[in-house]
């Protein structure tokens, strides 16, 4: 995947990585970073159930994405090449299955971005209920992957990567280019990979256009003032999602400029400086997802401890008041009808 480090060779010692101490800190630092962003996705997950921030489907989009990412952030433990994975039957079917888990994990995290920008884009410019595309959205998420991941069992495409296993780019017999295995990367993940944020780069700017404008005509008095509430209330709760995608379009920079350098040399010191930084950007999506979770205004307010023992009260049933302020809240919080918010509002 884009975290792969691979070493030129003309014969077996292409697949002798540990006799490098470079390729050694990256597997230790892979898993330690990997560990420390699955304990962060951790925590944001239990918050998101301490504090039921999973009834509406903004709030549904953000666990998903903890979700997927959690579950990259634990293959990434174990991905790790087995020292014998080229000649070792059991380490090398062990490195196939991790090659596959991986890229199914790591495409359900982008494909949940992917989609968090969909819906911002549909609900600022359209200002459409997303609701009923909840079911399109989770196959959306998860099909894709689980469907075009297979193919590179295709000449047992999958293998050892350098470090990490993934699709592998050397011959197992003498360590000359595996060309499909380069086919398949480019075709599965670079191309794919930077034409979806390149597109969630062009939503994002339409997006940001569109609310610009609707922000001048609330100015200038051009709209009735239940539609200038709705679509303020739109905008506010969109501006909690939009982070995660602009993270990834700029993270997704640091791989670029990794293969670019790539393609005119494989070692030396500037590769793997890059390959380190490649290695820590990716492995510490996690910890940043949580932290974009956590300085939400709204979440924020919430971490302290006289809200956390609430919350914990209300899940044992000890404070049934807390719980109906808490459902006011979030039916205030969600802007897909502003008719239903004030019913809510109202019953409570």
């Amino acid at each position: 995947m884009s975290n792969d480090s691979s070493s030129n060779g003309t014969d077996q010692s292409c697949f002798d990585i540990y006799d490098d101490h470079h390729f050694i800190g990256l597997a230790v630092l892979s898993v330690v970073l990997s560990i420390i962003s699955s304990i962060f996705l951790l925590a944001a997950i239990a918050l998101i159930v301490l504090f039921k921030k999973y009834v509406y489907l903004s709030q549904k989009l953000i666990l998903y994405l903890c979700i997927a990412s959690l579950l990259f952030s634990f293959s990434t433990v174990l991905n790790v090449t087995p020292a014998d994975a080229h000649t070792n039957p059991v380490s090398k079917a062990y490195c196939i299955i991790m090659g596959f888990v991986d890229q199914v994990f790591l495409w359900w995290q982008i494909n949940c971005v992917a989609i968090i920008m969909i819906d911002v884009f549909i609900r600022v410019v359209f200002e459409r209920n997303t609701r009923k595309y909840k079911i399109p959205y989770i196959i959306g998420i998860v099909a894709p992957p689980l469907v075009f991941s297979w193919i590179p069992f295709i000449g047992l495409s999958y293998g050892p990567a350098g470090v990490f296993c993934w699709i592998r780019d050397r011959e197992y017999e003498n360590c000359d280019v595996f060309n499909l295995g380069a086919i398949l990367r480019f075709s599965l993940y670079y191309a794919p990979f930077y034409a979806l944020m390149i597109g969630l780069a062009i939503l994002l700017v339409i997006t940001l256009c569109i609310s610009r404008r609707k922000k001048k005509q609330w100015m200038t008095g051009n709209l009735g003032k239940e539609t200038i509430e709705l679509q303020k209330k739109i905008i506010s709760e969109t501006r909690s999602l939009i982070g995660y995608p602009v993270f990834f379009m700029v993270i997704c920079i640091t791989p670029l400029i990794f293969r670019i350098y790539g393609i005119f040399k494989t070692d030396g010191t500037i590769y793997f400086i890059l390959s380190y930084l490649l290695v820590i950007v990716y492995r510490l999506i996690g910890v940043i997802i949580a932290l974009i979770f956590a300085l939400d205004p709204e979440t924020r307010k919430k971490l302290n401890c006289v809200e956390i023992q609430a919350a914990i009260q209300r899940w044992k049933g000890k404070e049934k008041n807390a719980v109906v302020a808490y459902e006011a809240e979030i039916g205030r919080s969600d802007s897909y009808s502003r008719e239903k918010a004030i019913k809510i509002e109202k019953d409570t």
